[in-house]
């Protein structure tokens, strides 16, 4: 439950704060660049968010040599 609550949060915020975000994948179009950096940078927001969110827990969990 908290999960979708948070999912749907974040995207009623999205949507009012950048209504107009260029997120079209068309390649004739002139914004494909604005698009493609647009999604860029959220995905650089929601990645800062996941290593941020485990803390000083690594990524990939410790390797275990003796299993």
């Amino acid at each position: 439950m908290r999960f979708g609550l948070l999912v749907i949060g974040i995207s009623y915020f999205m949507t009012v704060l950048f209504p107009n975000l260029p997120t079209h994948f068309n390649a004739s179009s002139f914004y494909l660049p604005y698009s493609h950096a647009t999604l860029a940078i959220l995905g650089l927001i929601v990645m800062h968010a996941f290593y941020t969110s485990l803390g000083s827990r690594p990524i990939f969990g410790t390797p275990r040599l003796d299993e």
